[in-house]
Order: C-alpha cells, then structure tokens, then sequence
C-alpha cells in the first residue's frame, strides 16, 4: 500500500516509523520523522519506509486528504492496520522501540492533542 495524506485543515503532529520487525503483540519499530504539518504539507508512507504513522490533531480540529493505492504487492495483503504504543514501548540500544500493539479505541485515549 502507498498513502498520500494532505493537510487541507488546521494542523497534525505526524510521526512516522519504519517497521522492522513484528514480535509477540508488539512490533518493532524506528523512528524516521517527527513534525507539525500545516495546511498544504504532505506526508507519504509506503510498504517500504515510514509505513507507520500517527496523525495528531494540534490546537483544534485538523483534516487531511487522502488517496490510498492497495493491492501493490502480489501475495501480500492489501493492508495491515494496527494500532502500536510508541511512546508505551521499550527503547532499545539500536533506537528502536519495541511498541505494543493496543486496540484503536486504546490509541484514541492515549493519543490525545496533549501528546
């Protein structure tokens, strides 16, 4: 899968990962990028690199404008969303985290514009 998100409202933190391994209900991941995109920034993310994201709304309500391509790699699902605890996770000596994976519902709570 390869995702374009534009911002068209307000502004997201965006966090992006690289995801390295996965583990018993966590994954492996490493951090790549970690910024505030305003109205008219892009972020990308593909199967290859920064396949991880969090989007977090900054100082009120943000929206952005998506296009998803699926289905790019023959025998491979079209996508794999899970939800991962990056902050939650275990640093280790690479940089790397090792992250839980916790429901949606968990991520919303945690992942508030406080963050």
């Amino acid at each position: 899968m390869v995702s374009a998100h534009l911002v068209v409202a307000g502004a997201f933190r965006v966090r992006n990962f690289d995801r390295v391994r996965d583990e018993d209900a966590a994954m492996v991941i490493r951090p790549t990028r970690d910024y505030v995109a305003r109205v008219g920034e892009i972020s990308t993310m593909c199967s290859e690199r920064d396949n991880i994201h969090w989007f977090v709304p900054q100082g009120g309500a943000a929206t952005t404008f998506d296009i998803v391509v699926s289905g790019l790699d023959p025998g491979q699902p079209d996508h794999d969303i899970k939800a991962v605890d990056p902050i939650g996770g275990r640093r280790l000596d690479d940089g790397s985290i090792v992250a839980p994976i916790i429901s949606f519902g968990e991520s919303a709570r945690r992942y508030t514009s406080d963050v």
